[in-house]
């Protein structure tokens, strides 16, 4: 236990310190304060859990919870960090579990550290997010929603990696699980290596580094990208950890390799995938509340990750998507927003989060709106056409404009050449608000083996343009990434790019920007091929989910550094 925890609560409780728990929110109810969780418990109570699985292996577990007789809720936040890459589960982990301990566990709540198979102190072999650990996580909520300490009620919490370990528990549908606040999660792995057939470079020697990394305490900082050998740990270490030399790491390892060279959604990354439909089925029949956070400028775990299981959840359900990176949420209420939440669902208190507007959204000027849904039911599509004189347009006339496609293409830049397709709109006369996920569609005829697209969107000011949006595609995957074409020659087809969702003013006098060029600087290198495309202008649309207005939120709401917040570094 902590010393001086009784000054640590009494500091608690003022407001006047960046990160703690003040009452806040545009949309909560005047007397929020009254209704959050007080301070009663301000004595940590910290022990270990070793809990066994169904074939014996044991798994690490630091639990902290209020030093008092009674029973409470347990909210878990699942890690492979913890020992390692963050301080051990035993030392209360980085800052967010140190927050999330000393604001919940005196407020009644039990918080446990817990390390997945193969990590931290846990035994086992590590699979990355493969059945196994699916099972161990709901494995695990049960066994802690019948610890003596414990209510029944669960919940689970994180960030990244742990905010990826709350689905792959709810998809298993335990039946302690109440609710799952998944921040900057990926609910399908192959979308954190790949978009659409294209291997992203920065995720060509993920799964040969990641396994070392975790569950060998393995540093790669210095390691020879020429030598998949380099970042290994020492003979000795290899021999402590004898059992995670095993099967699930070996396949880890090649699934990486295989990706990197085909851009396949094979056996391996199909069971990584938490939002297939019968996944999501079994979240819905279990009534597993879902509060969604993540970042639109999270380029680590992409935003096309949370969209549209959000969408298909029948749930009850929030979601916060704001301007910022691979981060929580750095507006200055959002840990009252979510002991709110945790105190709701976990304890049943009534206090009006679930008659507010679902959906937190701040768009790249900065301004929060709410909304009842992502994409917008209200929004309006706004369709532009790439025609053969370089112009986006209302309409255009039959047309063709011949480029190659090139793995050396720089993709992100504006500039003309034979590499890339280069297009520009009108000054836009009034604000034109894009909130949703863009996609182009287009006929081409690819004369070669196969071509990979990138398209950029950009928001073009006077001579400066602006990236703010991606599209991939393979072609050879343009029926699906697990339906790759085995054609040894493309010829002519019809190609359809999603962008990323996206919640973005372009201002009166801007204008939108479209590339399209090869995959050069995004996919995996020597996956692309060099071919010629013929685009049919024609045939070509850009299609963009567009708000008439937004009603910002009154007042809006404190926004942050990182480094100010109590949550967040």
């Amino acid at each position: 236990m902590r010393p001086l925890l009784l000054a640590l609560a009494a500091a608690l409780l003022t407001p006047a310190l960046a990160g703690c728990l003040t009452p806040g929110g545009t949309t909560a109810p005047s007397n929020a304060s009254a209704l959050l969780s007080p301070i009663q418990f301000p004595s940590i109570k910290k022990e270990q859990a070793l809990v066994a699985m169904a074939d014996g292996v044991k798994l690490d577990n630091w639990v902290y919870r209020p030093d008092a007789p009674g029973q409470f809720p347990v909210i878990i936040e699942s890690r492979p960090y913890f020992g390692n890459l963050d301080p051990p589960a035993q030392e209360e982990g980085q800052k967010f579990s140190k927050w999330l301990i000393h604001e919940f566990v005196p407020r009644g709540y039990v918080v446990v550290l817990h390390s997945v198979r193969g990590t931290g102190d846990s035994g086992g072999c590590y699979g990355q997010g493969g059945i196994t650990e699916q099972k161990d996580e709901a494995a695990t909520v049960e066994a802690f929603a019948k610890m003596p300490y414990s209510d029944g009620k669960v919940g689970m919490i994180g960030k990244s990696y742990g905010g990826t370990t709350p689905w792959e528990a709810a998809v298993q549908a335990p039946p302690h699980l109440v609710t799952i606040v998944p921040v900057s999660g990926i609910t399908e792995w192959y979308l954190y290596v790949a978009s659409h057939g294209v291997w992203y470079d920065s995720g060509t020697q993920f799964n040969e580094e990641y396994p070392f990394t975790i569950s060998f305490h393995a540093d790669p900082t210095g390691a020879d990208p020429n030598d998949p050998t380099s970042f290994l740990p020492p003979q000795s270490q290899l021999s402590h950890y004898p059992e995670k030399v095993c099967q699930d790491f070996a396949q880890d390892e090649a699934a990486g390799a295989s990706g990197a060279s085909t851009g396949d959604e094979d056996a391996f990354w199909q069971e990584r995938d938490y939002q297939t439909d019968a996944q999501i089925a079994k979240i819905d029949k279990a009534n597993v509340s879902v509060y969604v956070v993540h970042g639109l400028q999270d380029w680590n775990v992409k935003p096309d990750n949370v969209v549209d299981v959000y969408n298909k959840l029948a749930v009850p359900k929030h979601m916060q998507l704001g301007q910022w990176d691979h981060q929580y949420p750095l507006r200055n209420d959002w840990g009252t927003e979510l002991l709110r939440w945790f105190d709701y669902w976990l304890k049943g208190v009534k206090n009006g989060i679930m008659d507010e507007p679902p959906v937190k959204l701040m768009d790249s000027a900065g301004v929060w709106h709410d909304e009842m849904d992502f994409p917008e039911s209200r929004a309006v599509n706004l369709t532009l056409h790439p025609d053969d004189k370089g112009a986006l347009a209302e309409s255009a006339p039959k047309g063709s404009m011949t480029y190659v496609s090139s793995p050396a293409t720089s993709a992100n830049d504006a500039a003309p050449g034979q590499d890339k397709l280069v297009w520009a709109g009108a000054a836009e006369a009034s604000t034109l608000r894009v909130s949703g996920a863009p996609w182009l569609a287009f006929n081409a005829t690819i004369t070669g083996p196969n071509a990979q697209f990138v398209a950029t969107l950009y928001d073009i000011n006077g001579s400066t343009w602006t990236a703010i949006n991606w599209a991939h595609l393979d072609a050879r995957h343009r029926d699906g990434a697990d339906k790759p074409s085995t054609s040894p020659q493309m010829g002519a087809g019809s190609f359809r790019l999603r962008f990323y969702p996206m919640d973005a003013e372009i201002a009166p006098g801007h204008k939108l920007g479209l590339t399209l060029a090869g995959a050069g600087g995004f996919a995996a290198p020597g996956q692309g091929t060099t071919a010629q495309v013929e685009v049919e202008t024609g045939t070509a649309a850009l299609t963009l989910p567009t708000l008439p207005s937004i009603a910002p939120e009154s007042p809006q709401p404190t926004m942050a550094k990182a480094a100010d917040l109590g949550w967040t570094s």
